[in-house]
C-alpha cells in the first residue's frame, strides 16, 4: 500500500505539479523560434531548454513544432508526433538538409532545366487544371498542403503543377507586369537662383530670383506683391500657367511695374513682372529675360560670370568722365604720382649744386624712416568705413592705372589690401596726353 502510495504521489506531482523554477524555463520554451537559425541550432537550443523544463514529451513534440519556420512546418504536417521528439526532431533536420541539397543542384543545372521546358510541349497532368492552382483553388487546407508536398517531392511546378519546369518557367503563368523603382538621390540639388533688389517710388527690398528658362513669362510672387504694397494693373487677357506635365496650375490675370530692378554692383534695368499667386519664389526671371540679356553662369556656384553685349549699353551707368585739367578744379587734398622711373632732365643751379640729392627723383620716391613724433591716424569707433564707387575704365585708363599700382607696391607707398575702405581714383590729363592717376584722399 506504501508502494502504491508513494507511486501515486509522484505521479500526481508530475502531472500536476508546478515548481518554481520551471515558470521562467517554460516562458523561454514558448518564445523560443527559430527565425534566422538553421533547425540544428534551433534543435540545440531547444534540447538545452527541454532537458531543464520538466516538460512531457508530448507538450515539447508541439512546441518545438510551433517555433519551427513556417515553411518547414508545412511539410511536417502530415506527420503524426507520436514517433517522439528525439525521431521528430531529427526527421526535421534531415528534411531541411535534403531540400537544400535538392535546391543546390537545381540551381546548378539552368540551362538542362531550360532545355527540358522548351524541347516539346508541356504534358498537363489530370490534376494540373485550374482547379489544382494552390493559389485560386477552393480545396482544403490539408488538401493543399498535401499537394504542396508533393510537388515539392517530385519536383513539379507550384503554379501548375506539372513537371519538367519550375515556377519561373510556367507557360502557364500570367506575365507579371515589371514597375521601375526611382529612389531618391540624396545630392538634391537647390534651384538656380540670384539675389536681386526691387526698388519703386517709395519701397526697396532684396528678393530672391529664381533663373527658369522654361518660364514663357517674368513673374513676382503675389506674397511679396503684397508685402511691398505693389499696385497692380489688370493685364489685357488671361494667362493659363501650366506646369511640366501639363497640368494647368492657375490663372494670370495681373501684373506690377515697371520696377527698378538691380542684380549685382552695376546691372540696373526697369522690368514689368507678371503676378503668379501661392509662388515659392520670390520672382522667377523666364527665358524672355535670359534671351534679352544673355548672361553666362556658373552651374556649379550660381553665379553670374558676364552679361551680353547690349547690357553695356542700357543696364550698366555710364561712367563718369574725366575731369578737365584746369588747376582750379583740382582739390588740395588730392595727391597726383609721377613715376620714379622716368628718366627727366633738372636744370639746378650752381648755388644749389650741393644739394642736388634732394632732386633725385628715386631718393624722392623712399619713405621717411618712422620716428617717435609721428602722428597716428586713428578711426572713430562706430563709424561707418567709407566705400569706393566701382565704374568701369578704357583701355588706356586701365594700362595707366595697372603701372601706377605695380610701381606704387614695389616703392612700397601701398600695400595690398582686402579692405572695403577705398578712395576715389581719377585721372587728370597732361599737356603731352597721357595721364596723370590721382587719388582723393
Amino acid at each position: 500500500m506504501m508502494s502504491l502510495l508513494s507511486a501515486f504521489t509522484k505521479h500526481f506531482r508530475e502531472v500536476f505539479g508546478r515548481p518554481e523554477w520551471d515558470s521562467l524555463l517554460g516562458e523561454r520554451l514558448c518564445r523560443l523560434k527559430q527565425g534566422n537559425m538553421s533547425v540544428a541550432e534551433y534543435a540545440l537550443q531547444f534540447r538545452t531548454l527541454a532537458a531543464a523544463s520538466g516538460w512531457n514529451e508530448q507538450a515539447l513534440i508541439t512546441t518545438y513544432r510551433q517555433g519551427l519556420d513556417p515553411r518547414v512546418r508545412l511539410h511536417l504536417a502530415a506527420y503524426e508526433d507520436s514517433m517522439g521528439l528525439k525521431k521528430f526532431i531529427q526527421l526535421s533536420i534531415r528534411f531541411v538538409t535534403r531540400m537544400q541539397l535538392c535546391l543546390e543542384e537545381h540551381q546548378s543545372q539552368p540551362a538542362a532545366t531550360t532545355a527540358t521546358a522548351q524541347s516539346g510541349p508541356v504534358s498537363h497532368p489530370e490534376h494540373a487544371d485550374d482547379a489544382m492552382q494552390l493559389e485560386l483553388s477552393d480545396i482544403s487546407s490539408a488538401e493543399r498542403q498535401w499537394e504542396q508536398q508533393r510537388r515539392l517531392a517530385q519536383n513539379c511546378c507550384f503554379y501548375c503543377g506539372s513537371s519538367g519546369h519550375f515556377v519561373a518557367k510556367c507557360p502557364l503563368r500570367p506575365a507579371r507586369e515589371l514597375v521601375s523603382t526611382l529612389f531618391p538621390t540624396q545630392n538634391i540639388r537647390k534651384p538656380l537662383s540670384i539675389l536681386v533688389s526691387l526698388t519703386t517710388h517709395d519701397s526697396c527690398a532684396s528678393a530672391t530670383a529664381l533663373l527658369d528658362s522654361g518660364s514663357a513669362r517674368n513673374f513676382i510672387s503675389g506674397a511679396l506683391c503684397h508685402q511691398l504694397q505693389l499696385p497692380t494693373a489688370t493685364t489685357p487677357k488671361v494667362y493659363q500657367v501650366h506646369v511640366v506635365t501639363g497640368k494647368p496650375l492657375r490663372q494670370v490675370r495681373h501684373q506690377v511695374g515697371p520696377l527698378h530692378l538691380q542684380i549685382g554692383v552695376m546691372h540696373m534695368e526697369e522690368i514689368f513682372l507678371m503676378v503668379l499667386e501661392n509662388s515659392t519664389a520670390d520672382v522667377v526671371l523666364g527665358h524672355p529675360w535670359l534671351e534679352q540679356h544673355d548672361p553666362i553662369l556658373s552651374w556649379r556656384t550660381g553665379e553670374i560670370l558676364r552679361w551680353g553685349h547690349q547690357c553695356f549699353e542700357g543696364c550698366f551707368p555710364e561712367r563718369p568722365s574725366p575731369r578737365p585739367s584746369r588747376p582750379h578744379n583740382l582739390q588740395v587734398h588730392t595727391t597726383s604720382m609721377e613715376s620714379p622711373l622716368e628718366a627727366r632732365s633738372v636744370n639746378i643751379p650752381a648755388c644749389y649744386s650741393h644739394f642736388r640729392d634732394v632732386f633725385c627723383p628715386k631718393k624722392a620716391s623712399k619713405l621717411p624712416p618712422h620716428r617717435p613724433w609721428d602722428c597716428a591716424i586713428d578711426l572713430i569707433p562706430g563709424e561707418p568705413v567709407p566705400k569706393g564707387r566701382i565704374y568701369s575704365l578704357t583701355l588706356p585708363e586701365e594700362k595707366t592705372m595697372e603701372e601706377y599700382i605695380k610701381e606704387a607696391l614695389a616703392q612700397g607707398y601701398i600695400r595690398p589690401s582686402t579692405s572695403p575702405a577705398a578712395s576715389s581714383f581719377f585721372f587728370v590729363a597732361k599737356k603731352d596726353g597721357d595721364l596723370r592717376p590721382c587719388i582723393d584722399y
